[in-house]
């Protein structure tokens, strides 16, 4: 089975939005015109609007549009246009630009103290070439569409970048990091826990069916100041031994709350917290799985972090959660291996393979074989039926028998005939008589849970 990994939009007022994407994309168009300009011939002909003289030469480079953006990256179009009365020339220095598309763009500054990490830059379409004349002069101009994607977690972008015409009734800016993932919050929760008593906890999604410990991203907070954020997380803990779970928890949540520190997480991130507290009380509750005590934890935890003095490594953010599809079953090889393990588990050494059926002459008179696999609603799991029988014994016999199959069960986290089973349970058992040759025939129905 496959873990989908959600990630969780970024919920923010309608001003914060719209100050964003300007303070984004003009950091992003400065970006671009000084990546490109390098690659030109004259650098002080790139330039961002075209000038009033007719005969100047220019290369403009524009943002154009943004497609539906993926999550954390920006995809857009931009536009290059030229024009010279020198035509050789340009010819020879648009061609010359053209012909490096594709290339990763990388980590490009603005010049104004953002640096934009450019993923893939590549044409859109082919260059166009086109002549004209002004006042008896003959221009050449050139243009092409560059299309290309901007990683934000990665980027850095300063208020030095904000357009002129920003609205005047916002905040004024230091610093900003880009659009912090969630990831890197969870990243550090992680190695502070690990640290303090859970050296179980993971990022992976949580498992119900073993001794779990996970951090979950439960929530964004509505963004209106764009030098801070807050996520939810959720703590989520199971196992069989409750005592033990409660006295991990204890010991790891002791440094809880946490006010203007900085904590690190294995890859390099560094974040500057504002706040880090329990969002309510650590609730538990107890059930049975498999017919075993189960205990669970939950917390709910938030954490406000400082952007302008955060540092996040992209080596740190979670990644997808990849489960290699099961092996097909050999169902009779596995039904011999169920004799051999039953022959050892109870003590029994006469067991038939009932899978060719025995006959009245059969001198091992046991057996077990595959019945079927029942529905399971939720898809995580297999369960197999088995019936175990035994035939033609004395009537004590079979109830010796009978006592000490049903000793066996219920039997946990096993392998057996390679196929690794979470639990044997049985259902149901019964015995008959036969007056005809007095001898007792009996059942034992049971089934193997497998977790997929």
């Amino acid at each position: 089975m496959e873990t989908e990994v959600i990630l969780l939009p970024r919920p923010e007022s309608a001003a914060a939005s719209t100050r964003r994407r300007q303070l984004i994309h003009h950091a992003a168009e400065n970006a671009l015109r000084k990546r490109l300009a390098a690659f030109w011939s004259r650098s002080g002909e790139v330039v961002a609007r075209e000038p009033d003289d007719p005969f100047a030469p220019f290369l403009l480079i524009r943002i154009t549009g943004y497609p539906a953006p993926d999550y954390g990256v920006w995809r857009f179009q931009a536009r290059l246009e030229a024009r010279s009365v020198d035509g050789e020339t340009l010819r020879h220095n648009f061609a010359r630009l053209a012909a490096l598309f594709p290339f990763e763009g990388g980590p490009s500054p603005s010049g104004g103290g953002s640096e934009v990490a450019f993923e893939l830059l590549e044409t859109a379409e082919g260059v166009v070439f086109t002549e004209d004349e002004a006042a008896g002069l003959r221009r050449t101009a050139a243009a092409m569409t560059v299309k290309g994607a901007i990683d934000i977690g990665r980027s850095t972008f300063s208020s030095k970048d904000e357009p002129e015409e920003a609205p005047a009734d916002l905040p004024t800016l230091a610093t900003l990091r880009g659009d912090l993932d969630p990831g890197y919050g969870a990243a550090v929760l992680a190695r502070l826990f690990i640290q303090n008593g859970l050296p179980e906890l993971t990022l992976h999604p949580f498992d119900r069916f073993h001794d779990s410990t996970v951090l979950e991203t439960a929530g964004v907070e509505v963004l209106n100041d764009l030098t801070r954020r807050t996520f939810r997380y959720r703590l989520r803990a199971g196992a069989e031994d409750g005592a033990a779970l409660r006295n991990r928890l204890a010991q790891a949540l002791g440094p809880l709350p946490l006010y203007d520190a900085e904590l690190t997480a294995t890859q390099g991130t560094t974040l500057r917290i504002r706040h880090l507290a329990a969002a309510g009380p650590l609730s538990f509750k107890e059930s049975t799985l498999f017919r075993r005590p189960r205990h669970e934890a939950e917390l709910l935890i938030d954490l406000s972090v400082d952007l302008t003095r955060s540092r996040p490594n992209s080596g740190d953010l979670p990644g997808n959660t990849i489960r290699l599809a099961a092996s097909p079953i050999d169902f009779a090889a596995l039904e011999q291996a169920m004799d051999d393990y039953f022959v050892a588990a109870s003590g029994l050494d006469e067991f038939v393979d009932l899978s060719e059926g025995p006959d009245d002459g059969a001198v091992k008179p046991f057996g077990i074989r595959f019945t079927g696999e029942e529905a399971d609603e939720t898809g995580e799991l297999r369960t197999l039926a088995f019936l175990l029988e035994w035939r033609k014994l004395r009537r004590d016999t079979a109830l010796s028998a009978l006592s000490r199959l049903e000793k066996v069960f219920p039997r946990y986290s096993l392998s057996i005939g390679g196929v690794a089973f979470a639990a044997l349970l049985v259902k149901n058992s019964k015995i008959e008589d036969d007056d005809e040759t007095m001898t007792t025939h009996g059942e034992l129905h049971f089934t193997g849970i497998i977790i997929k």
